[in-house]
């Protein structure tokens, strides 16, 4: 099987986990000449885990498009991997190294690092920010991803469907205990950093509504996937000069994104889903979600006919279904309120592109879309079907899921 047909997720971890504090300190890498950069692009590879040997290849695809990156950018590459200690890269286009292999880190650390701990995170931030001074940043976060289903270490070892969030850190090279980041952590850390005019997720199922409302104060635009995306993830050697354009435009990454895995042979062809969200409509678009969804009791869907990226039960409990956010609602309103409901969708929503099908590595085949359905988001419904797995107590406690309970948006 080619790697663009091994999925990025987490199927086949059953770790016993148990939480562990790390304290984390980033020494400031001193930079002389204190450059001014238009933007500078963070790569967080959180690959202690089953995508250690994919930063490489990813790596190398950024090393391939160096020549394209603009001489006031720079990629800033953080990796995490099995078996070594993490360092930071740099990659622009003045990098005379061919290879990964002959990059020289622009800092090693000295001891191995928990890349799911929110303190690694802001360290990371914190080093970038302060060597790399730029008029904009925009942030990769690259590894396996579980949506906005929260992880909680003080009940995971008894828990009956252990749940991650963004990343898997093993901690093969200390505890083997096995951790994830929730987006509130994320959220909190980058809080305290400006001018982050885009996030993307190099990562399954994170672009849900309940995550993009999470981050909403902290970027701009927010590009990711509902679905799982093939392990080879974003072709980067294609999509560098979209990143480092001067006025960023998620339009233009995704449609080279887009265009890479349209053009495989068709034996590698695996679709992916993806969309970018307008952050500064969140607030408007839930209450507008909220107003609809309230005149209609979620029970009454027929949850066969929706849109969905994630079969609870069938595939796995570790997540719930992972319905499409248009698909939900083309079931469950009027008409007139469809009309009203999309006029603000379409708002949120920077640009789209689908498939016909996308590649699911739980059961090894090709998913069809209905592209009439498709909204690029997911959203949860939360449906009596989970009472016995803690999804709702869960959704509750998220900025969104917040919201919907004060307006007593779902009914049964």
């Amino acid at each position: 099987m080619s790697i663009s047909k091994i999925s990025r997720n987490i199927c086949c971890w059953a770790i016993i986990l148990i939480c562990s504090a790390t304290i984390v300190s980033c020494e400031k890498h001193h930079n002389d000449k204190q450059e001014r950069f238009n933007r500078v692009v963070l790569v967080y590879m959180a690959a202690e885990n089953t995508l250690s040997e994919v930063t490489a290849s990813d790596m190398q695809e950024m090393l391939n498009a160096a020549k394209q990156i603009p001489d006031d950018c720079k990629f800033v590459v953080y990796v995490d991997k099995n078996y070594a200690y993490p360092a930071i890269y740099e990659i622009d286009r003045n990098t005379k190294e061919k290879t990964v292999q002959a990059l020289t880190p622009a800092k090693r650390f000295d001891k191995y690092l928990d890349s799911s701990d929110p303190s690694t995170l802001d360290c990371i931030m914190d080093y970038t920010t302060k060597n790399y001074h730029a008029s904009s940043y925009g942030i990769i976060f690259w590894s396996h991803g579980s949506s906005w289903t929260i992880y909680d270490s003080a009940n995971y070892a008894k828990s009956r469907n252990p749940k991650y969030s963004f990343g898997i850190d093993t901690n093969h090279n200390t505890s083997n205990i096995m951790t994830s980041m929730n987006i509130a952590d994320i959220a909190s850390v980058l809080a305290k950093y400006s001018n982050i005019d885009f996030i993307m997720f190099d990562a399954c199922f994170m672009q849900s509504i309940e995550v993009a409302y999470e981050l909403r104060n902290v970027t701009k635009c927010i590009i990711g996937s509902p679905a799982e995306i093939p392990g080879e993830g974003a072709p980067y050697d294609i999509i560098t000069p979209s990143l480092f354009a001067k006025d960023f435009n998620a339009d233009y990454v995704m449609n080279l994104y887009n265009d890479y895995y349209a053009h495989l042979p068709i034996s590698d062809r695996c679709g992916v889903l993806i969309s970018a969200i307008d952050t500064k409509q969140l607030d408007s678009f839930i209450n507008a979600t909220s107003d609809v969804i309230r005149n209609h009791s979620i029970e009454s869907l027929n949850l066969s006919s929706l849109l969905n990226y994630f079969y609870f039960g069938y595939w796995d409990v570790s997540m719930p279904d992972m319905y499409d956010i248009r698909s939900i609602m083309l079931h469950l309103l009027t008409e007139d309120e469809y009309r009203y409901w999309n006029t603000e969708f379409n708002k949120l929503i920077l640009s789209s592109y689908s498939f016909s099908s996308w590649y699911s590595m739980y059961i090894d085949a090709d998913i069809p879309v209905d592209e009439s359905q498709f909204g690029g988001v997911s959203m949860y419904l939360p449906l009596n079907k989970y009472n016995y797995f803690q999804f709702t107590d869960d959704f509750y406690t998220t900025a969104w899921g917040k919201v919907m309970k004060e307006k007593k948006t779902f009914t049964h």
